[in-house]
Order: structure tokens, then sequence, then C-alpha cells
């Protein structure tokens, strides 16, 4: 047997998912150990810790295409009535070099199982390398959209709105605007990480991203959205690009973690 770990937060589905009759169903458990904050599953293919913060760690010989299914299974289970997710994050927001770099990602329902599968999680808990090679990955298959602002453009930006959560509101809104409808698609959510207490941000980007295209959107702005998947996946691709543009226009490269 193989020894190989996956894992997967799943924290941020509701609890009346049952993933533990999806486990047994999937994985047909042979011994059941319980401790204080998880439950352990082993099955012939290996070992499943199912933590009660919605994290499930698998070590052994569990196939892709096997996890794949019982992650649509959970997300069918959950009973998520969208035919396409949209997400937005920034980096660059708190460091001393560069600019700053936001980006938007969609991905259609049926890719998420794909998208978790990539080991997509924020980006803070990402080393440099591990940023870029699923950052690569994950251009090469879902649609999104970013911009970087230099420091120069940034200033200019900020003699004019002097705020910059209107110059975020701004980008946020047309970057959402330039994600090109889904074939078929009637609902969307869209989850942006909260950069802002005030209901000006909210407003803002809900009025200008009523709907996208034909597609009614359900909009949240929350603290911690990296947790959701899709918001998870425009966090690294602007780290990403953060990353590379900062090597380009400043000479500095975080050789600690390449």
């Amino acid at each position: 047997m193989q020894n190989r770990a996956f894992s997967v937060d799943l924290g941020w589905l509701s609890r009346s998912v049952l993933l533990k009759p999806l486990i047994k169903s999937f994985f047909k458990p042979r011994q059941l150990k319980r401790q204080p904050y998880f439950v352990q599953y082993r099955t012939s293919f290996g070992v499943i810790n199912f933590y009660n913060s919605g994290k499930v760690v698998f070590q052994g010989d569990f196939k892709e295409e096997f996890l794949r299914d019982w992650l649509a299974a959970v997300l069918d289970g959950a009973s998520l009535d969208f035919d396409c997710f949209i997400g937005g994050d920034e980096a660059g927001k708190g460091e001393s070099v560069a600019g700053l770099s936001v980006a938007v990602v969609k991905v259609r329902k049926e890719s998420l199982p794909d998208l978790m599968l990539m080991g997509v999680t924020d980006s803070k808990r990402l080393d440099t390398q591990r940023i870029f090679s699923v950052a690569e990955l994950l251009m090469g298959s879902v649609e999104y959209v970013a911009e970087y602002l230099t420091s120069e453009k940034f200033n200019a930006y900020w003699a004019k709105l002097g705020n910059l959560n209107k110059l975020l509101d701004k980008l946020y809104g047309s970057l959402v605007k330039k994600i090109r409808p889904c074939e078929g698609c009637s609902n969307v959510w869209l989850v942006i990480d909260k950069y802002s207490s005030t209901a000006r941000s909210y407003n803002s980007i809900l009025s200008r991203v009523r709907k996208v295209g034909v597609c009614k959107v359900k909009f949240d702005f929350l603290t911690k959205g990296e947790r959701y998947p899709w918001v998870a996946a425009a966090s690294v691709i602007a780290r990403y690009n953060f990353l590379k543009r900062r090597e380009t226009d400043t000479g500095f490269k975080d050789y600690k973690n390449v």
C-alpha cells in the first residue's frame, strides 16, 4: 500500500451535511476510533480522520478518482443550489514593497472537487513554492481575472480616492463584471474576503455586480472568506501575481521558500 496523505477542509459546509454516512458508504470502515476532537475510520485503503472542525485527512492508498467521487457526493449532499461560484481576494495590502494584487476566480459547480483535489487553500497557509505550483495549475484550469497595481499606479488611485477600501470596491466591481457568464447558468454565489467593516463596500460592490451576465448573484462579504475553495483559489492567484511582480519590479525574491 502506498502511504500518501490528502487533506481537505470542509468546515465551510453546513454540519447538516452527513460526512460520516458518506465515508461509510464509500470506504466501508472496519474499525472506528473515537477521540474528543476527531473520529478515525480504518478502511482497506488506509485511515481517515474526520475532525470536528470539518477537516478530513486521508492516509493510505486512496485513488484520486475515488476521492473526487466522494467529494462530489459530499457537495451534492450540501445542496449548493448554484451553477457556479465566484471568489475574490487580494494580496500586498500589508506589504512594505511593491503594489497591490487582486484576483477574481470563477468555478463551475462540477469543478469544485477538482479544485479541492489540487490542494487549494488560503495562500497564507502555503509556502512560496507551493503557491507557485498550485497557482500554475489553477490558471490552466479555471477562469479568472486579475489586476496588479504598481506602487506608482496605487499612489495615483490613492490621490484620487483617498481611501484603500474605495479602491478595492472599484477593483472588485470591475473585475467581477469581466467574468463571462457560464452557459446555462442561472444562479451564482459570489464571495469576497471581507476587507472593510462598513456597509459602504458591500453596497458598492453589490451595485456593480447585481448580475453577472444573465445570472442572478448571491453576494457575501465574509471574514475569513478563504475557507471557501473558490475564494482560496483567488487568494492563491493574487499572491502568485504579487510575488512575481514584486520580483520583476523590485528585484526582491523570497529565496527562503523558493
